[in-house]
């Protein structure tokens, strides 16, 4: 059940916060009150997103922040930009998200969905983590997928360039993100931050237009049994903001109720090491790492 809960005085990053279920959670976290940091890809996206929520809500405090999470200095530009602007950070809703059809590198050399569905959450943790320990008990949420349920890990090949399926590198993404947030569940404790992970639901999203037509129709097909991007951003808000999960973390919900994730994803060794591969990925310096 979804409990609403009060941000007043908060301060929150949510990533994608310009379209589908972001927007939702844009709308859902200024109307309880949180000052946002809205991300978007570009500049241009960012400010509109902004702009848009204050005709919206006119008492609310948005700013926008920008960066594309496919490039590692984008994302370490992006927590320059909210340490700058942000002197107190209570939380971190991590929500952008991709699929794509076809493999292609990145400029640090990463494939995209790993680039994008993981390190970069990863990596801006990281980041942001002093500004979270700093200003108190907060919360990190991880928008996840029940696809995670049928993800496997290569560890011989965690770029997927030998064999490339899109949705094969898709579900072990959104394994990543559940293994990730199970492991800074564990470093976060001392310092009373709590991280959950969630399934938004089959939603109705713009997500087929990054697909390759056939996996787009695919998509399509299924479309009557999609809910709708504002009940997709209810599990993201209940994370955030409900008193419910006061002290709840290392969680995954679906339809705001906990449930318990795969096998793979309760395993202890392999939360640890694939946190260690991805500190080598987004080549993390010593003094960047989470005790």
């Amino acid at each position: 059940m979804y409990t609403p809960g009060d941000l007043s005085g908060q301060t929150w990053l949510l990533t994608g916060s310009n379209d589908g279920i972001g927007l939702h959670t844009a709308h859902g976290l200024v109307a309880m009150g949180a000052t946002l940091l809205a991300h978007a890809r570009s500049a241009d996206k960012a400010q509109a997103t902004a702009a848009a929520l204050r005709v919206a809500r006119p008492s609310a405090t948005v700013i926008p922040v920008w960066g594309e999470l496919s490039s590692q200095a984008e994302v370490r530009a992006l927590g320059g930009q909210i340490l700058a602007q942000a002197p107190k950070l209570h939380g971190l809703l991590h929500n952008a998200g991709a699929l794509f059809s076809t493999y292609a590198p990145t400029v640090d050399g990463v494939e995209r969905q790993l680039a994008v569905n993981h390190l970069a959450p990863f990596l801006l943790t990281h980041l942001l983590w002093p500004r979270l320990r700093a200003t108190g008990p907060g919360r990190v949420v991880v928008v996840s997928s029940m696809a995670h349920y049928k993800g496997q890990i290569d560890w011989s090949d965690l770029n997927h360039s030998q064999r490339y399926d899109a949705q094969k590198v898709y579900r072990f993404t959104k394994l990543a993100n559940v293994l990730f947030t199970r492991q800074l569940a564990q470093k976060g404790r001392a310092d009373g931050i709590t991280v959950n992970c969630l399934h938004p639901g089959v939603v109705a999203t713009r997500i087929a237009d990054k697909m390759a037509w056939w996996a787009g129709l695919a998509w399509l097909a299924i479309r009557p049994f999609q809910i709708s991007a504002e009940a997709g951003a209810k599990t993201s808000l209940y994370c955030a903001a409900s008193p419910d999960l006061e002290g709840i973390t290392g969680c995954y919900f679906d339809k705001c109720t906990q449930k318990e994730p795969s096998a793979l994803a309760q395993d202890p060794a392999a939360a640890q090491r694939l946190w260690e591969e991805s500190e080598r990925l987004v080549k993390l310096q010593a003094d960047e790492t989470i005790d």
